[in-house]
C-alpha cells in the first residue's frame, strides 16, 4: 500500500526542491545575495529537481528501490541530526554568523545609543579601497561623533572620534608634534575594545601620560592606505617615533588598494589630498555612506524576517536537519577554500611603500619601527612559517628596519597564544591580549630610555 504512493512522494520531493530552488534564486537574482552558501544550494537543489524528474520516468520496480534508498538516507540524516543536537561541535571548521541576528543587534545598539546620548551616533566606516573611480578618498571616519565599532568580547566597543575622525582624545591635536604615532588596521584602530584597552590606550597608561600618542589606525586599511595617512599626517604634524603594525591579511588588502584610482596616486611624489586641512570636505560623503549602510541593514531585516523566524523554530530546524546541513556545507566550504596567492607585484609594491614610509619618517626626524601581528589561524592551524611571512621578513631585513616579531616574542611569553584573542576564537584581541602585546612592544622600543 505504501509503495503505491511512491509517485506521490517523488512528486512531493520534486515540488519541495523546486520551492527551495526558487527561494535561493530569488535571493541570488533579486536580493543580490551571491555568497558561497546561496550558490551551493542553488546548484544542489537544481540537481535534486533533475534527479526527481528522472526518477518519475523510471519503471516501478526501480522506483521502489530508489524510494527504499530515500528512506535509508533520511533515517541516517535524522540520526546524525539527533547526535549533533546533543554533541555537535561542528563550528570548528567555520564560524557561522547569523547575519540577521548580527544586523538586528547592531540596529538595536545604534537606536539605544541615539536615545541615551545627546550627541550624534554613527557606525564606523569601513575603508573604501575596493570602490573604484572615487573623486576623493576618506582616510578616517566621521569627526566629533560617538562611533560604534565592533562586537567580539560580548559588547559593542564605542568611542568619541576626534576632530579628524580617528580614535583619539581630541586634545591630542592641540599640539603639532607627538612622541609616538601608531599606524595600522583594525588592531591599531582598537577593534572591539574600549579606547583605554587599545594599543594607544595602553601606551598612555604605561608612559603615565608622559608621552603624546596618536592613533591613526583604521579598520580594513592596508599598507597603501596607511602610507597615505602617514603622508597626510607629516604634511601638517610631526612625530618622534612611528610604529607601523602589520597584520597577516595586509598583503590581501594591498591588492585592492593598488587598483584604487586615488590611493595609487599617493606613490606620486607630489600627490596628497591635504586631508587634515580639508577634513570638512569629507563629512557629507561619509554621512551618505553611513545612511546607505543603514538602509541596507533595514532592507535585509525586513526582507528576511519570515525566513529568520522559521530558522528559529527548533522543531523546523530539526525537521529540516539544519545542523546536518551546516556540517556538510561547512565541510565542503572548508575543503574548497584556498588562501589567495600573493603575486610578486604585491610584494614589490609593498617593498616600495615601506621604503618610502621609512624615508618620509626619517626625513621628518623620526624613528621607524615595524611590528608583525600574527593571525589566530597561525596557532589554531599549527603553522609557524609560510611564504608570505618569510617574504615579509626578507623585505624588512634588506631595508634594515627596526623589527618586532610578535609571533616569535609572544610564544616565549604565553603558553597558549590563542588565549590572547577575544573568546579564544575571534579575529581580534581581548583586552588582556592588547595589554600583553602593548607591554611587549613598548618595552622593546622605549625600555632602554626609561
Amino acid at each position: 500500500m505504501f509503495f503505491k504512493k511512491i509517485n506521490f512522494y517523488n512528486n512531493l520531493f520534486c515540488f519541495l526542491s523546486t520551492l527551495v530552488f526558487l527561494f535561493f534564486l530569488y535571493e541570488y537574482s533579486i536580493l543580490n545575495v551571491n555568497d558561497f552558501k546561496t550558490k551551493f544550494y542553488l546548484i544542489f537543489t537544481f540537481i535534486l529537481i533533475l534527479f526527481f524528474l528522472t526518477v518519475s520516468l523510471l519503471a516501478n520496480d526501480i522506483k521502489k528501490k530508489i524510494f527504499t534508498l530515500y528512506l535509508s538516507i533520511f533515517f541516517s540524516l535524522y540520526l546524525i541530526e539527533t547526535f549533533l543536537n546533543f554533541y555537535g561541535k561542528y563550528d570548528e571548521l567555520n564560524q557561522i554568523v547569523d547575519k540577521y541576528k548580527l544586523y538586528e543587534d547592531r540596529i538595536n545598539t545604534y537606536n539605544s545609543l541615539k536615545e541615551k546620548l545627546s550627541k550624534n551616533v554613527y557606525f564606523y566606516i569601513q575603508n573604501l579601497a575596493s570602490k573604484k573611480n572615487l573623486q576623493k578618498y576618506p582616510l578616517s571616519g566621521i569627526k566629533n561623533t560617538h562611533t560604534i565599532h565592533c562586537k567580539e568580547n560580548g559588547y559593542y566597543s564605542t568611542y568619541d572620534s576626534d576632530r579628524y575622525g580617528f580614535n583619539n582624545p581630541d586634545e591630542i591635536w592641540d599640539i603639532s608634534s607627538h612622541d609616538v604615532l601608531l599606524i595600522g588596521d583594525s588592531f591599531v584602530h582598537g577593534a572591539c575594545v574600549f579606547r583605554e584597552f587599545t594599543f594607544a590606550g595602553n601606551f598612555r597608561k604605561i608612559s603615565r601620560q608622559n608621552k603624546s600618542i596618536v592613533n591613526l589606525g583604521w579598520s580594513g586599511s592596508g599598507p597603501l592606505q596607511e602610507y597615505a595617512t602617514l603622508k597626510e599626517y607629516f604634511k601638517r604634524f610631526n612625530s618622534k617615533n612611528v610604529i607601523w603594525f602589520f597584520f597577516e591579511n595586509d598583503f590581501i588588502n594591498l591588492k585592492d588598494e593598488i587598483e584604487n584610482n586615488i590611493l595609487i596616486r599617493y606613490l606620486e611624489k607630489n600627490f596628497d589630498q591635504d586631508y587634515f586641512t580639508k577634513i570638512e570636505n569629507y563629512e557629507d560623503m561619509l554621512k551618505d555612506i553611513h545612511k546607505s549602510e543603514l538602509e541596507k541593514i533595514h532592507d535585509y531585516l525586513r526582507e528576511n524576517k519570515l525566513f529568520y523566524s522559521i530558522k528559529q523554530n527548533s522543531f523546523l530546524t530539526f525537521f529540516l536537519f539544519k545542523k546536518t546541513q551546516n556540517l556538510i556545507f561547512n565541510f565542503v566550504k572548508y575543503k574548497m577554500h584556498k588562501e589567495p596567492k600573493i603575486e610578486n607585484n604585491i610584494y614589490n609594491n609593498f617593498n616600495l611603500i615601506l621604503k618610502t614610509s621609512v624615508s618620509l619618517t626619517k626625513k621628518n626626524g623620526g624613528n621607524f619601527y615595524f611590528v608583525f601581528l600574527p593571525s589566530i589561524k597561525r596557532y589554531k592551524n599549527n603553522y609557524n612559517i609560510d611564504e608570505d611571512y618569510l617574504r615579509l621578513k626578507s623585505i624588512i631585513k634588506k631595508q634594515n628596519i627596526n623589527f618586532i616579531d610578535v609571533n616569535e616574542e609572544i610564544q616565549k611569553l604565553v603558553k597558549d597564544p590563542v588565549s590572547l584573542y577575544s573568546m579564544k576564537k575571534n579575529s581580534h584581541y581581548s583586552p588582556k591580549g592588547y595589554k600583553i602585546i602593548s607591554d611587549l612592544v613598548y618595552k622593546k622600543i622605549f625600555n632602554k630610555n626609561e
